[in-house]
């Protein structure tokens, strides 16, 4: 019973639901009956399901006796109560899905030949739309189905005033159409980068689509749809890899939010991240600012939650970042509002790892040194998180430290070189950071200044741990031109 359709299912029902269900059991006039008598065993065994207490056989004893039929009792009860839970999950999607709910009450209104109802129903669904449209690609899917009802109805043109066209409706379908597939080719980019068949034909036939779509999007009467308008723009930006119009795309992101649905904004935004953090790789570090305005939208809207939980990653990057552009109060306030969505098992870890960071950004280099103490220095991600702050804050204190900077770059290099379990990119990025840290504490230590050249070096280095900082210490150190 452990694998049965009914205990996975039930498994999934939430406290409240499970109460609901038996509350609709109830209103089936059950309570009596075999099928409540399951339910209420099954509740007592929810939500852990031991697999003992729910074997066939002692549970068709314990419901049913220890008679020959017992058994085939419990297997028909099981279907039985299946069957009224699937209709439950149904209602539960129907109440919220009132899209979907409205769809259905129309068929059933048009198939009682209540044309009038009918009508006044779609007439009805129509002002809510306007007066508050749904987000979601799929909700232009919902303005051609609803169309498409009107319009095929056999009294339509008697009984409505106005008039619903096939041309009309066609466009409707081409809405929908070019949004979702323009958003499934980003969802195609974000799995394999367009990664092109190897098959000469079948390239120049995915080229001849792609250019095609892009081509008919690009029409006016298309581009008065936000979401194609967005849509087309991120396609043709990484189709060509050409990311020249970021600036535009940024603005529109923030524009048609409201026009996407949860799911898609997320994925929108990583989108569009992508595209800032390549264009600060690449190009300038000013982009970080850019960055943490996408970050900030982000948790504005809680488009950074997922199950209600932040994950850790997310939240140290924006942390990151906030302290990166000189954000620090605000990034205070964010580990002080939403530390609590991190997941309890490594919560204060990365809480106090995000503390010291914006402690060490305003500049109180010993009290951020003696908080590192309560962070797990054992855990390789946290090791590779706290030694270049530990190397940061020595390079800061100064000449009194020297000894401890140097033996602390020592000691990271020789850990980086034995830990098997970090990937070559990892170490390569912050064994660049070593190397320009130790570069800069010499230039320092001696009085000197940096050559506008190895300024550029950091600059152009794409991989490269600690990036913004390095910067900011390389131009307090440049050469002023005489």
């Amino acid at each position: 019973m452990i694998k049965s359709k009914l205990v996975e299912f039930t498994r999934t029902l939430s406290k409240v639901e499970l109460k609901e269900f038996g509350k609709y059991l109830e209103g089936m006039t059950l309570k009596k009956g075999k099928v409540f008598l399951l339910y209420q065993y099954l509740c007592k065994s929810y939500p852990d399901f031991p697999e003992k207490k729910i074997a066939k056989e002692y549970v068709s004893k314990k419901l049913f006796g220890g008679s020959k039929d017992s058994l085939k009792n419990l297997r028909d009860t099981m279907s039985n109560l299946y069957g009224f839970l699937e209709d439950f999950i149904v209602k539960k999607e129907l109440e919220i899905s009132e899209s979907e709910r409205n769809f259905i009450l129309l068929k059933a209104i048009g198939r009682r030949k209540l044309d009038r109802f009918f009508f006044q129903k779609i007439t009805s669904i129509q002002k809510d739309w306007e007066k508050e449209p749904l987000p979601g690609i799929e909700h232009l899917y919902h303005e051609f189905r609803l169309s498409k009802v009107c319009l095929f109805h056999p009294n339509y043109e008697i009984s409505v005033s106005g008039n619903i066209s096939y041309s009309e409706l066609n466009e409707k379908m081409d809405r929908f159409y070019l949004s979702k597939k323009l958003y499934l080719l980003l969802g195609q980019y974000q799995t394999s980068s367009f990664v092109l068949p190897t098959d000469e034909k079948e390239n120049k036939e995915q080229n001849f689509l792609i250019d095609n779509l892009l081509s008919i999007s690009k029409l006016n009467r298309f581009q008065e749809t936000p979401q194609i308008k967005l849509l087309s723009d991120l396609v043709e930006a990484f189709y060509k890899q050409d990311f020249s119009n970021f600036s535009k795309i940024k603005e529109r992101f923030k524009a048609s939010l409201s026009m996407f649905d949860e799911y898609e904004q997320k994925d929108l935004l990583t989108i569009v991240q992508h595209i800032c953090y390549t264009k600060y790789i690449k190009e300038d570090v000013k982009y970080l600012a850019e960055f943490f305005d996408l970050y900030k939208l982000a948790v504005e809207e809680k488009l950074i939650f997922e199950q209600g939980y932040i994950a850790s990653q997310t939240f140290i990057n924006i942390v990151d970042v906030a302290c990166s552009v000189g954000e620090l109060d605000w990034a205070e306030f964010f580990v002080v509002q939403n530390g609590i969505y991190i997941k309890e098992s490594v919560r204060a870890d990365y809480v106090n790892l995000c503390k010291v960071k914006i402690c060490m950004r305003r500049k109180k280099f010993e009290s951020a040194l003696e908080m590192l103490a309560f962070i797990d220095h054992l855990n390789p991600f946290f090791a590779i998180q706290v030694r270049p702050i530990q190397i940061q804050c020595y390079y800061d204190l100064g000449e009194e430290y020297e000894e401890l900077f140097y033996n602390q770059v020592r000691a990271f290099k020789m850990y980086l070189s034995r830990k098997q379990e970090l990937t070559e990119q990892v170490k390569l990025t912050l064994n660049n950071f070593l190397k320009f840290t130790n570069a800069l504490q010499k230039i320092m230590i001696s009085n000197g200044s940096i050559s506008l050249d190895f300024l550029k070096e950091i600059e152009n280095t794409q991989n490269v741990a600690c990036k913004s900082w390095l910067l900011e210490k390389a131009n307090e150190l440049k050469k002023i031109p005489s």
